[in-house]
């Protein structure tokens, strides 16, 4: 019987790689269709699909045709600055941000992506004034909240405890606590309960432990979480670009996904 479950499960590995080998396969094909049309919305969504799929240098091309044809399109600025900086390539990120059009440089989203360079760049009195920036403008960006309280925490670690400065790292305490406390008001069950652990590490003064618990959570659920739409966007790219008719098990594969999604997210347009 084991070995039957095993010949079982290598079958059902070798029938999601190959569907993967032709889930890429295809993209490739379909993104030298796109740059056939002059339509920034198509070179966004497949930019959008490569970029979670980490195929970085296919999302960057069509990230920057989508700006060409329509250079006021600020979403397309935020996804190829994000491109950049998940590839630690900070500098052109901040190039990239800094080219949006005078009147679409204040929106919460930006503020964010500059504040977790910045973070990167270990400039964290920036960091903290970007953070500010997107919270004054949404209240309820959870992201920029675990964000600005991840920056205070590496300040803390990095910069305070090694100067024992004791002032300033219980001023840097109070403040994520109140961070947190807006998590709590303002997130979902799970950043909830994540609050509260962080929190309880803080009691028993575990700075190492609570910035490892946020920076786990900031992982799972803002980098490497692919976005509901993306799955989307596939399906309408392989609708209607790809020149061959999507199977049965394609099409239930996609069912799936967006099933999947939709119930994660049953406010989903």
């Amino acid at each position: 019987e084991e070995r039957g479950a095993e010949a079982r499960l290598r079958r059902i590995v070798d029938q999601f790689h190959q569907a993967i080998i032709e889930e890429i396969d295809s993209l490739f094909e379909i993104s030298d269709r796109v740059f056939d049309e002059n339509q920034p919305a198509p070179h966004e969504k497949i930019g959008l699909v490569f970029l979670y799929m980490h195929i970085f240098d296919k999302a960057e091309l069509h990230f920057k045709r989508s700006i060409e044809l329509q250079p006021d399109r600020k979403s397309s600025y935020v996804y190829l600055g994000r491109c950049y900086y998940l590839q630690k390539r900070y500098q052109q990120a901040i190039e990239i941000l800094s080219n949006l059009p005078d009147n679409q440089t204040n929106y919460p989203d930006v503020h964010n992506l500059m504040g977790l360079i910045m973070t990167e760049k270990r400039n964290f009195r920036k960091a903290f004034d970007y953070f500010k920036l997107a919270l004054n403008q949404n209240s309820s960006y959870i992201e920029a909240f675990f964000n600005l309280a991840e920056a205070l925490m590496q300040r803390t670690i990095t910069l305070l405890q090694s100067q024992e400065r004791e002032a300033e790292i219980k001023k840097s305490t109070d403040f994520i606590k109140i961070m947190l406390k807006k998590i709590h008001t303002h997130g979902n069950a799970e950043d909830r309960q994540q609050s509260s652990m962080i929190s309880k590490a803080l009691l028993q003064n575990d700075m190492h432990k609570a910035l490892s618990l946020i920076h786990e959570h900031r992982e799972k659920n803002y980098v490497r979480r692919v976005p509901p739409e993306v799955v989307g966007y596939q399906f309408y790219l392989r609708l209607f670009y790809s020149e061959e008719e999507l199977s049965s098990e394609a099409l239930e594969g996609y069912e799936e996904k967006i099933a999947s999604a939709l119930e994660y997210n049953p406010s989903y347009a």
